[in-house]
């Protein structure tokens, strides 16, 4: 470990069994003291591979489901906490479309889906890891309008009703094939929990690479978008820009971005075909 590491680590300055009777909000909170951010730049040109850990694994999944059979809601956060709101805006409750999830995690989030609208079909794309839990979510409670699409390709072809990106095609290294892809065949289309930037430098035109500390032993790597590039793709084929919102799920520390880029901001925005 680094020394600038140790620093911000506040950890290391308290017993582990200490730490568990610190409630999370309050270690959040330390935590942000000594270390604010949660993205450093990085002049990388590709996404590096790296193994992520997710928290989200079949134990989870399975607590989530039961505690939506007690409270017949979602517990899990989101990062469009409103989106059956929005969904009810654009269909009926008994109305037959196809939803695709690009990057879900959830499982109680589908099966708020289904209470909220009983002829959905929904759709399921992400990691192998991730697929191989929801493939036996679906055999284990028989989930018929479950759909898991294993290949990209699956995901092309196909035209759905509405996409959702909850915060997921930052992490995907090809994404402007498949936003020009999902652009061909798609009419409704929304993104949550976006980072976007402004920049006429020419090595930022469409995107840059940053770093995302979620703790020490936790790292990862994603792009912050261009704005104008980024819309420009969904402006070229045809679609308008229904609402641009600020993201609310979390209040993220970007003066470290400031000389870099500008306008940054994380956010939520909605297209729609003409």
């Amino acid at each position: 470990m680094s020394f600038l590491k140790k620093i911000y680590s506040w950890r290391n300055l308290i017993p582990n069994f200490l730490i568990r009777l610190i409630p999370y909000y309050i270690r959040k909170k330390i935590s942000n003291i000594f270390n604010p951010y949660y993205f450093v730049y990085t002049d990388l040109q590709k996404l590096p591979e790296i193994k992520i850990r997710s928290k989200f694994n079949l134990d989870h999944q399975f607590k989530l489901i039961e505690k939506f059979e007690l409270s017949k809601k979602q517990n899990s956060l989101m990062t469009c906490p409103d989106l059956i709101k929005l969904l009810h805006t654009k269909f009926n409750s008994d109305d037959k479309f196809s939803f695709l999830d690009f990057g879900g995690a959830k499982i109680d989030f589908f099966l708020d889906l289904r209470q909220n609208f009983k002829n959905v079909e929904y759709y399921f794309f992400n990691l192998k890891e991730k697929t191989s839990y929801y493939k036996i979510l679906k055999d284990k409670f028989n989930y018929q309008n479950l759909n898991i699409i294993e290949n990209m390709n699956e995901v092309f072809n196909k035209d759905f009703n509405f996409v959702n990106f909850g915060s997921s095609i930052q992490y995907f290294d090809n994404y402007e094939i498949i936003l020009k892809n999902i652009c061909d065949n798609n009419k409704l289309v929304l993104f949550s929990g976006q980072t976007l930037f402004s920049s006429n430098k020419e090595k930022l035109k469409k995107h840059l690479i940053v770093k995302q500390i979620k703790g020490i032993k936790d790292e990862n790597y994603c792009y912050f978008f261009n704005k104008k590039f980024f819309f420009d793709i969904f402006f070229e084929k045809n679609f308008k820009l229904i609402f641009q919102r600020e993201n609310l799920t979390d209040k993220i520390n970007f003066k470290n971005f400031e000389k870099i880029v500008e306008n940054i901001e994380f956010t939520d925005f909605f297209f729609t075909k003409n």
